[in-house]
């Protein structure tokens, strides 16, 4: 009796560190949201890549979380223009698909593009959009479910 206790409490002991170091990782990287408007002209999936590693497909009306290390970053979309992102631990930040269409004597150039929004107006975009198919995801770095629905709300104490 007293060996199955013994293994309840190891088990118990084993899932708690395993938690504790989810959430010392969560508290020492950053979070980069990257989203396609439904107004996006792209209607097809589109490669994105982190740090030279494709990591994901999105498409149109659709976004995914990636979690990483502090630091300066590069996103590319397709064979797009590289975007710098450089992430502060414990903050939130937002890119945006765009497509870039460029003038010139021989006619227009389409070149699709990521942009760094501000946390409102990535917070107010992606609050109508659907997180992507796990089918689509490629890297461990990128939340396989919405994260704004894993975080449970807290109550705020009135001053």
């Amino acid at each position: 009796m007293s060996y199955a206790v013994l293994r309840l409490f190891l088990l118990f002991a084993t899932v708690a560190v395993a938690l504790a170091a989810l959430v010392l990782a969560a508290e020492d990287s950053a979070r980069i949201f990257v989203y396609a408007d439904w107004d996006s002209p792209q209607k097809l999936y589109v490669p994105v890549y982190f740090d030279g590693v494709l990591i994901a497909e999105i498409k149109r009306g659709r976004f995914f979380a990636i979690n990483v290390s502090p630091g300066r970053h590069i996103l590319i979309a397709g064979e797009g223009v590289p975007e710098p992102v450089n992430a502060k631990q414990g903050k939130e930040f937002f890119v945006r698909l765009e497509q870039d269409v460029e003038l010139s004597a021989s006619g227009k150039t389409a070149m699709l593009a990521l942009s760094v929004k501000t946390t409102a107006q990535g917070k107010t975009e992606i609050g109508h959009l659907v997180y992507l198919d796990s089918g689509k995801i490629y890297s461990k770095l990128v939340s396989r479910g919405d994260p704004s629905l894993l975080e449970q709300p807290t109550l705020q104490k009135r001053e």
